[in-house]
């Protein structure tokens, strides 16, 4: 059986010492703070520096723009001169076009390698919840799972992904055309802080508090309803925090969520993820949420 790569793009949000020990190979996209000068995401902008700048120059918002077929070509015959086949997961395309792009260059691949597999995902999923996915890829093929049995369970387990999250405030979402600008002002007068669920590929309300410590509540809260509601046992799923540019506040809302968690006797291994510069420049350097998809099953030998 040959082997298969795993490639996300950087939306995944995964730390950078996990895509090294799971061999994920990322592809970046491409960030630019003046508009004119594009750097590629955690190889020459890391989330550290992005989010800093974001600090330092509020009201400045950076851009983004997508790997090209190019960046997308390279990865896959790389695979096939090695002779891998490929199961590459992006970005819900209800956020981006990276999917297409992505199947653009599949097909150009398999003219060169028609012996491959290329298999493009929509994963449906963005940041730190994607990044779980991935992970659920990778168990997946250290298990010895064949790809086409991969990809199947990999499609069946990514609409259960959800993650609830707040922001600072709606400046980004305004500047990017997500909310009007009577509503983005009127938030920043009366303190408004949005709580926003991320499911099946489309962002949606979840809700809307005064101020930042409710918002975070009203987060948490949902998250650990969700889990509650349609889980069991810690096992069924995998869940993540993740955070921006305050990692102590990221740490205080992980706790908030390991013991809720635990109360209703979960008592579940959450890591806590920086969400990444890609999410940070469309909502803001303060992000903070947590999400959570359903394990794959991993087929049992007899």
């Amino acid at each position: 059986m040959r082997g298969y790569r795993i490639i996300s793009d950087s939306a995944c949000d995964l730390p950078p010492e996990l895509v090294q020990e799971h061999k994920i190979t990322v592809l970046p996209y491409y960030l630019s703070m003046d508009g004119v000068k594009y750097l590629k995401d955690q190889v020459e902008m890391g989330r550290d520096q992005f989010y800093q700048w974001m600090v330092d120059n509020p009201g400045s918002f950076p851009k983004t723009s997508m790997p090209t077929v190019m960046d997308l070509l390279d990865l896959f015959t790389a695979a096939g001169r090695d002779g891998e086949d490929v199961i590459c997961i992006c970005l819900s395309k209800k956020l981006t076009s990276t999917y297409q792009t992505a199947l653009t260059a599949r097909s150009v691949a398999l003219e060169q390698f028609p012996e491959m597999e290329i298999y493009v995902i929509d994963s449906m999923l963005a940041t730190v919840m994607q990044g779980l996915f991935v992970l659920e890829a990778c168990r997946l093929r250290d298990a010895s799972v064949p790809i086409g049995d991969a990809v199947s369970e990999l499609e069946r387990i990514k609409g259960t992904g959800r993650i609830f999250f707040t922001i600072k405030n709606l400046e980004y979402l305004r500047h990017g055309g997500r909310i009007g600008k009577l509503a983005g002002m009127a938030g920043s007068i009366l303190g408004i802080r949005p709580v926003v669920a991320l499911r099946e590929g489309e962002l949606f309300s979840a809700g809307m508090t005064k101020g930042r410590t409710r918002s975070k509540d009203k987060a948490a809260r949902q998250f650990l309803e969700h889990v509650g509601g349609n889980y069991v046992e810690p096992w069924e799923y995998s869940a993540v925090v993740g955070y921006g540019y305050d990692q102590d506040e990221g740490r205080a809302f992980h706790e908030k969520i390991c013991q809720g968690l635990a109360r209703i006797g979960h008592r579940a291994a959450v890591p806590m993820y920086k969400i990444g510069c890609l999410i940070g420049a469309h909502i803001g350097p303060h992000p903070i949420g947590a999400a959570v998809i359903d394990r794959a099953v991993i087929p049992t030998v007899e």
